[in-house]
């Protein structure tokens, strides 16, 4: 069934004024309230940290409700148990994946000091995404094991033996509701160890149609826990019915209130015909919630007839839940000298001005310093944080890369040079760049317009140097020296390095990821 999309907020009113008609004039239906609280991509920020304040006034940071000592999990422990306690409150805590790999908590404990530190905080189910795949399959299995929380996704099994890795679905009973929840993960899990080492990462749409058609008759409300993004999201709500929520996660989605995709009430005004997408940003900065009142028909049926939402900001006011703390200052203690260790000084903030991505433009630099190749090339996605003007930490850099890659050098011709820089339009040094519309204004080496028939040489990290826009690249060595080395030579090399905005890579006309 193809549905509109409708943007949650300029529906809000109509659902929740539906829910308070009685068709009629009959009797008061019977009516329930639940509230999902989620998270989504925290990335072993178990801490609280701090945003930049340099930032463009369209990005996601300039929406943020606080960015200067936010988040960390004690804190939405903490306010996640005021929430419980609240009258009538039905609440569950979820979370939609990518828990680890992200901070030095992630490199020294792979994912054990996350899932401890959830149990204390009272999770309910999650589901896993697709970092949780940079562990060994063996390493997944623990943190399953070690979680007093339902892991939950139908869409992973093993590559031998078919079957699947985690339960595909759990039932809750929340105060009169049934809730089936079911998990999602993404397939571009695929590239990453664990699926490598054996297993298998199957479409998402197939098996949320299976899940709902088994759950809807057992359940009250159905929700789809989900690591796919908000685009696959809202392709799951048009393509899959019989799903009342979404709770989602991989794009690092900033929703200030929730999607809607669906029709308007029908000939029940108490049923709101279709499916809310509710996402949470990143590194638990907030704590989402998500708002549902149920109303129970004749039938004996509950159906969602009003929904809110928003992300609640979690700060330094933030009420703390003590045994939470305890376990991630269990964690914290022995890796904290090694990780506060002074590596050089931010003169200012590393952030984003357009296309300009100051953290990424040191990275490339400091990996073309450490090999002497006229370019280097960093893919979108490889640099996960930025840095903060002041003193730099081990632990700083070890958050914005997380990976452990080696620096690989090649050498590749201009024509696939050129090819690189329109298609997958990396951060770059010792290069100039435009691309608008998908298409490639301008591109220099020094001085020089690239010439497609001279050879290159070229740095770049190990996992960029896997891409299929490289397979032909000659003289490919790789130096077994990490990227993150490089970085802190650099640094200490420079004792403060200042942030650069110089224009090397503008894209324009199409969405910069």
């Amino acid at each position: 069934m193809i549905r509109p999309l409708l943007v949650g907020v300029a529906v809000l009113g109509l659902l929740l004024t539906a829910a308070t008609q009685v068709p009629g004039g009959g009797p008061a239906r019977p009516s329930a309230k639940l509230t999902i609280l989620h998270t989504n991509d925290t990335h072993g920020h178990l801490l609280p940290f701090s945003y930049p304040e340099t930032y463009d006034k369209g990005s996601v940071l300039s929406r943020l409700p606080a960015r200067r000592d936010i988040g960390g999990i004690a804190r939405r422990a903490g306010l996640a148990n005021r929430i419980r306690k609240e009258p009538g409150a039905n609440v569950l805590l979820l979370d939609a994946g990518d828990v680890c790999d992200g901070t030095p908590f992630s490199t020294e404990f792979r994912g054990e000091a996350d899932v401890a530190a959830m149990n204390a905080a009272g999770y309910d189910a999650a589901c896993p995404g697709n970092h949780e795949f940079n562990n060994t399959i063996a390493q997944m299995r623990k943190l399953s094991t070690m979680a007093r929380y339902p892991t939950v996704c139908a869409n992973v099994r093993g590559t031998l033996d078919g079957k699947l890795l985690y339960s595909p679905h759990v039932i809750k009973r929340v105060g009169p509701l049934r809730v089936g929840i079911f998990g999602l993960t993404t397939t571009d899990a695929r590239n990453y160890p664990a699926a490598r080492e054996g297993l298998t990462i199957d479409p998402p749409i197939p098996a949320a149609r299976a899940m709902a058609a088994a759950l809807r008759p057992r359940s009250d409300v159905v929700i789809a826990l989900t690591h796919l993004g908000v685009e696959e999201d809202r392709r799951l709500a048009v393509e899959v019915d019989g799903i009342d929520a979404i709770v989602g996660g991989h794009s690092h989605t900033y929703l200030a209130a929730p999607l809607f995709v669906g029709s308007p009430p029908g000939p029940d005004p108490h049923d709101v015909h279709g499916t809310i997408i509710a996402h949470n940003f990143e590194w638990g900065a907030m704590l989402g919630r998500l708002n549902l009142r149920l109303v129970r028909g004749q039938t004996g049926r509950w159906t969602v007839s009003g929904y809110s939402g928003t992300g609640l900001a979690i700060t330094a006011k933030t009420p703390v839940h003590t045994p939470t703390q305890t376990v991630v200052n269990r964690y914290w203690a022995p890796i904290k000298g090694k990780y506060a260790k002074r590596i050089g000084v931010a003169a200012a903030d590393f952030a984003q001005k357009g296309s300009d991505r100051a953290e990424y433009n040191l990275v490339a630099d400091a990996t073309r310093a450490q090999t002497g190749a006229q370019v280097a090339i960093e893919n979108m996605g490889s640099v996960r944080a930025p840095l903060v003007r002041g003193p730099i930490t081990y632990g700083d850099l070890v958050t914005l890369d997380p990976f452990g890659n080696t620096i690989i050098t090649m050498n590749i011709t201009g024509a696939q040079l050129i090819k690189l820089l329109t298609e997958r339009r990396p951060a770059v040094s010792g290069l100039r760049y435009r691309v608008r519309q998908r298409s490639l204004i301008s591109a220099t080496v020094g001085s020089d317009a690239i010439d497609p028939a001279r050879s290159y040489s070229l740095a770049t990290n190990s996992f960029f140097a896997r891409d299929p826009l490289l397979n032909e690249a000659q003289d490919r060595k790789d130096t077994g020296v990490q990227r993150l080395e490089a970085l802190i030579r650099y640094i200490q090399k420079h004792g403060i390095v200042k942030p650069v905005y110089d224009g090397r890579r503008t894209v324009e006309g199409i969405r910069d990821e």
